[in-house]
Formats: C-alpha cells, structure tokens, sequence
C-alpha cells in the first residue's frame, strides 16, 4: 500500500506548460578536475570520474509532484530543460540522496539551483520558481557542513564533500519565485563525480543512474485493516453461535502495532522503520509480526510468526554494527531468534 501525493490541479496546469529547448550545455567528460586543499584522492594522483556514468547508483528524491509529465529521472537526464520537481509545498526539508556501491568514493556534487528552463514566451521559469539559496549535506551519515547556491547562475555549482557510501543534500534556505503559486523545489540537473576502485574499467556503455522516490516507499501497514473487518462481518452476518462451546467460533482479523524501541529513530542510510502485526483472527490467531527498513531507496522486511493471536513477540536488541549493518534479536514466545540486515545493498535475512 503506498501514499499518493496530491498536488493542486493549478500546479499541474502550470507545469505542464511547454518550453523550447535552450541550447544544449556541453556533456561532461571523465577526466580529473582541479582539487579543493586536503582532496586526498586526487592528490594522490587518481582522476575522478562521472559515478552516474562510470557504475550503478541510485539517486533517492523525498518526493515528487503529481505530474505524469514531470519524472525524477529528470533529474539525471543531462537535459537542462527538465527537472526534477518536489511534492507541492514541499520546500526546505526537500532532499536528494546519491548512493554508490562499496569501493567507491563520492568527491563532489554538483547540481543546479532551480529549474533552468525557458518558457515559450521567454519566461524564465529559472526565477519564476523557487531557487534553492543553501543545502545542508551528511556524508555516510556525518554532517559536512551547510553549502550555499549562487542563485544568479544556472550553472552546475561544486560542492565538495568525501563519502564512501551515502551523500544527501537537504533544502536548508530558498529564494522564493516570482510565481507565488509555485510551490515546488527543483533542480534541473544532480551529478556526482568520484574515485573508482583500482580495478575499474570504464563501461563498454555508459551505466545509468536508477532513480527513486522515498514517499513511495511509505505505507501504513494496517490501513486496510477496517475494510477486511467489515468484509469479515458480512460473510459472517448470518452465522449463529449458541450453546456450550458457541464461543469457538472464527473472528476478525487484526492489525496492531508492534513496539521497538529505536526503529524511529536510525539515522542514515536506515530509514522509515516500521512494525506492526497482522492477525488472522482477533481472539486465535495466528499472528506475523513484521519489522520492516528502507534503506537508499530500497526496502527489505523480516517476519516471525506465533501461533496464538496473543503469542509474545519482541525485538529484544536492535544494535548498529557500522554504518551498513543492524543485528535484531528477537523473542517469540519465549525462543530467542536473530536476524541481520545489511545497507549496501538492502536485504535482510531471515530471522532464526
């Protein structure tokens, strides 16, 4: 079950509008660049390269506006006459994330501050919309400082940061646009450029990035719950129970929530923890208790099952190993079970 972003049907006139194409920026090429002081990688002498290009990445977005005609792939698409463009009213807080395999490095961003395009009047859409003034930037879940954007420029500006796994870029200040109305964060174009492993060979063709949207990826597990109720009622409306025994009887299924401490609050790149439980029958079960993470855009679930509807199910430890890795233990029913997840890439086993 996912939640579906709503946008006000003025926004989706506006961005629906067409714009000629500008002339095309030159295509970046991997060869080294000029180092900031301190840039170990390059002062070692190894070029960095286009991640987006050189190996699979996956770009996170927070959200997206509910136009067909507006995609997050935008965002990566090397076109500046399209952007991404963020949830309506979704402003400071909106964020980017670049995730890059183990044995890589990030070494700089680069990203516009806005949405770059020309209306087909000559409207500058790049002022018109918000632009994005600062970002505040984690590297593997470190904070790197806060970085500000040149609002006057719709060129692709630097930013300096060294990360091995995870960079995100979180809107801290914008520069409102001149269309009041206009309520959406953009940015025309996201690049990361990095140091590849020693045994790297650049691709017979170029990779590209897979692009995702975090709020997708985000459900309430027991929203369907009251409908399955009422289902459950009318099939049995006309049952009757009386007499010893009338109790022994089939009854509603359930969805309750499953308490454990410190999944709400994990930092990156562990995200939207959630747990709950599903019972097939409110009074004898059985019962699945489901812990479930996103990670970099991907999720990954474990469950455990006790037979009785009030069986005792607890994650009795949820520990950080690093960055990349969580240990669950677990009780069910009395027998202990253990399970571990790991970030890069998302998957968990199953819990025994």
């Amino acid at each position: 079950m996912r939640l579906v972003w709503a946008a006000l049907a003025i926004m989706a006139c506006k961005k629906n509008e067409p714009a000629p194409p500008p002339p095309p920026l030159p295509a970046p090429v991997p060869v080294p660049v000029v180092p900031a002081p301190g840039d170990a990688a390059v002062d070692a002498g190894q070029p960095i390269v286009d991640l987006f290009r050189a190996v699979p990445t996956t770009v996170t977005v927070s959200s997206t506006v509910a136009n067909r005609s507006i995609l997050p792939r935008h965002l990566v698409d090397r076109d500046p006459k399209t952007a991404w463009n963020s949830a309506t009213g979704q402003l400071v807080g909106a964020w980017i994330q670049i995730a890059i395999p183990m044995g890589w490095t990030i070494d700089d961003v680069r990203m516009t501050a806005g949405f770059t395009a020309t209306g087909p009047g000559g409207e500058d859409y790049f002022t018109m919309n918000p632009r994005i003034k600062s970002v505040t930037v984690t590297a593997d879940d470190k904070p790197a400082g806060t970085f500000p954007l040149d609002i006057a420029s719709h060129d692709l500006q630097t930013i300096r940061v060294h990360a091995e796994h995870i960079v995100r870029l979180t809107i801290a200040d914008i520069e409102p646009g001149s269309k009041p109305s206009w309520l959406e964060a953009s940015v025309s174009e996201l690049e990361a450029w990095g140091t590849p492993p020693a045994w790297w060979k650049p691709p017979a063709k170029p990779a590209t990035p897979t692009v995702v949207v975090f709020s997708d990826r985000v459900f309430d597990p027991c929203a369907e719950i009251e409908k399955a109720r009422a289902e459950f009622e009318k099939a049995h409306a006309h049952d009757h129970y009386s007499g010893p025994g009338g109790e022994d009887h089939a009854y509603p299924p359930d969805c309750v929530p499953f308490d454990v401490t410190g999944i709400e609050t994990l930092p990156q790149p562990w995200a939207s923890g959630q747990s709950w439980c599903e019972i097939g029958d409110e009074i004898y079960g059985p019962k699945d208790c489901m812990v479930r993470f996103a990670a970099n855009g991907e999720v990954a679930m474990m469950k455990v099952s006790s037979e009785s509807a009030h069986g005792d199910v607890q994650v009795t430890k949820l520990d950080r190993h690093g960055d990349d890795e969580l240990a669950i233990s677990w009780s069910v029913d009395d027998k202990p079970l253990t399970s571990t997840c790991h970030a890069h890439p998302l998957e968990c086993s199953e819990p025994k």
